[in-house]
């Protein structure tokens, strides 16, 4: 199997814009709606927990055990649904990723560690789906924290374009091996940090013997630089251009997560993945509209200049994942739970985010979207910090505890 441009750009702008576009624009009716007395539990269960948390101290055992409980209960996500032994298989995957990532950058900030975990988080649920062991070698941490680096230094206003077109050779040249590592030399400390992560990467995965691994890193490389066309201003992109580029920066992504789960690739997978990639990315898009519009960069999102205009995007996304994954059910037949599982937590997603920007819909919707969300929406503005819609303000909260190991 051989992962070429050509043909995957193709299925972006075909396959894949097709679908989207074909999603339906009305609100979605297929969500299960919370009652106001489920809410107010959850929020008292949340508020316990938080309390908890904030006594935990330096206890590591009692971090472990609250972490333990957290898992077990949980109102949101419902990680329980996994089963116990998957739960203790990932808390030792994220422990793990935990440990290697402040070893690798001790000031990373939590923003970078968010994205970082958001990466790894999405590969070990593919190791789920794909029925394999949980884990968080130096590739995969290599990997995982790639992204919030390049995308931090690309996206930097106050990085030339010098500046950002030396970050682009290292990594292509990296990338393809056309210069050996040792001669493709990081000129920055920004650099040197990203051509560490291109190195741990390359350990694990040798270009000679993950060539799709690496072709996969070349398409996301390719869709960064294209991507780059949405920071100017002064360039207006046609709402068929915003959405190409939206394609093919997610769905690239996502497909280098797959090509690093240990079980080969199939031809009929690479839609299944990209689709994902590309709902994630406009999820990423949505919950930036505000740094986004202050930047005045472009997305299907910022383009959009009010809520009549974007509340129908959002119900496309609802409708956009259902679709997805009901074409693509064949792929995962055993691993029902898991599936539902991430379809769920995508729901999650996208309300969560909706009901932390509500300056940017009608009241109407926010409240009506509300309904569909285990806490109220006062209480997610609240609690903004420990609440999000993946586990990381709980690891947050834990990560805060001295490291034994470092």
């Amino acid at each position: 199997m051989h992962l070429d441009q050509a043909e995957i750009r193709a299925l972006c702008d075909n396959t894949i814009q097709k679908d989207w576009l074909a999603a339906a624009a009305e609100f979605p009716a297929f969500l299960t709606g919370i009652s106001g007395a489920q809410q107010l539990l959850n929020e008292n269960w949340m508020d316990g927990i938080l309390q908890e948390a904030q006594s935990v101290k330096k206890s590591r055992r009692k971090a472990e055990a609250l972490m333990q409980r957290f898992l077990r209960e949980e109102p949101i996500l419902e990680i329980r649904t996994l089963g116990q032994e998957t739960l203790d298989s990932f808390l030792s995957g994220v422990k793990s990723f935990l440990l290697q990532s402040r070893a690798f950058d001790s000031s990373i900030t939590k923003e970078d560690l968010f994205q970082a975990f958001r990466n790894y988080s999405v590969y070990a649920v593919f190791l789920m789906m794909n029925g394999l062991e949980q884990h968080c070698h130096k590739g995969i941490l290599g990997y995982s924290l790639l992204y919030p680096y390049t995308d931090n230094f690309l996206d930097a206003a106050g990085r030339t374009p010098e500046e950002k077109a030396s970050m682009n050779r290292m990594i292509h040249q990296k990338l393809t091996g056309d210069t050996p590592c040792h001669k493709a030399a990081p000129s920055s400390d920004a650099e040197q940090k990203i051509a560490l992560l291109l190195d741990m990467i390359a350990e694990v995965y040798p270009r000679q013997a993950y060539p799709l691994l690496y072709q996969s890193l070349l398409l996301i490389y390719d869709a960064q630089l294209e991507s780059m066309r949405q920071q100017h201003p002064r360039h207006t992109l046609s709402a068929e251009e915003l959405l190409s580029v939206s394609i093919y920066k997610g769905s690239t992504s996502v497909l280098s997560d797959r090509c690093l789960v240990p079980k080969p690739l199939t031809e009929e997978e690479v839609p299944f993945y990209m689709g994902l990639g590309f709902f994630l990315q406009l999820c990423d898009d949505l919950q930036d509209i505000g740094e986004d519009s202050a930047a005045h960069s472009h997305t299907l999102f910022t383009d959009a200049l009010d809520s009549k205009s974007r509340e129908p995007l959002v119900n496309r996304l609802f409708h956009y994942l259902e679709n997805l994954f009901a074409q693509h059910a064949a792929l995962f037949q055993g691993k029902e739970a898991t599936v539902s599982f991430l379809q769920k937590n995508c729901h999650t997603l996208i309300i969560s985010t909706v009901l932390s920007i509500p300056q940017y819909f009608s009241g109407d919707y926010v409240n009506r979207l509300e309904t569909y969300f285990p806490v109220t929406a006062s209480y997610l503005s609240r609690q903004s910090r420990y609440m999000r819609s993946t586990l990381l303000p709980m690891i947050l909260s834990m990560s805060e505890l001295p490291n034994p190991a470092l």
